[in-house]
């Protein structure tokens, strides 16, 4: 009779063991999940912005190798030099517009 008192307790010990054991499961793979789900969120935000800094970055050489061939352009006189400054920041301006409108 005391083997068979054993083998009870022995089972219930083991079924509350299995619960313990599965309800921790879950709350592992529900954490698990949730962590996935935020690192993907963030691979895409990184994404996001290594899109736009390239962008920007593509636009300050650009509107560097555009300053660069007006410092190349020459002397002149003194009007042809403040109309040539003239286009150069209204075509800065406008870079500057387009990428803001584009942000948003």
């Amino acid at each position: 009779m005391k083997k068979h008192n054993c083998f009870v307790k022995h089972r219930t010990f083991n079924f509350v063991l299995r619960k313990i054991l599965e309800d921790r499961y879950c709350e592992v793979r529900a954490n698990a999940k949730q962590r996935v789900e935020d690192l993907a969120r963030r691979v895409e935000e990184h994404s996001s912005y290594y899109d736009a800094y390239r962008d920007f970055t593509d636009w300050i050489n650009s509107a560097k190798e555009e300053l660069d061939r007006w410092s190349d352009a020459g002397g002149g006189d003194k009007t042809t030099m403040q109309k040539k400054l003239q286009k150069v920041q209204v075509s800065l301006f406008v870079a500057v517009l387009q990428q803001f409108f584009q942000e948003c």
